[in-house]
């Protein structure tokens, strides 16, 4: 660990300096949203993040395989970072989707519980949560 900039230049000088990647734990994460297995933000989760710091604005965040938690699990969702949630039936975005949405807390509610197996994250002009 340099203590000045004057350390600094003085390593530098001796040629003893080295650059050094930033360890991946150093770089900074966004929320972009999470899926849970219970109703109501209840049960496992599955937390979904970005090094961007504009989250979704001007972006989208596609997950096109399951994961463990929440394929086929998934009974509600919340989207952070001005990001809507789309889910889909099938891996890969295939079969029918519902969504895009900031949240909703009850998924069988509305006819979609424990049916996602591909998500995407999106910035949208609309705001619908529930």
């Amino acid at each position: 660990m340099v203590e000045s900039v004057e350390q600094f230049e003085s390593i530098q000088k001796s040629g003893s300096f080295r650059s050094m990647a930033v360890p991946a734990s150093a770089l900074a994460t966004y929320a972009i949203g999470t899926l849970w297995t219970g109703a109501n933000y209840s049960g496992n989760a599955d937390y979904y993040t970005t090094s961007n710091a504009s989250t979704c604005y001007g972006q989208t965040y596609t997950f096109a395989s399951p994961s463990v938690v929440w394929n086929d699990q998934t009974s509600s969702f919340a989207g952070q970072g001005a990001c809507q949630i789309r889910l889909y039936d099938d891996i890969n975005y295939y079969g029918g989707f519902y969504g895009y949405f900031d949240c909703r807390s009850n998924l069988a509610n509305v006819g979609y519980n424990d049916r996602a197996s591909s998500v995407r994250f999106h910035l949208t002009n609309t705001y619908s949560c529930f």
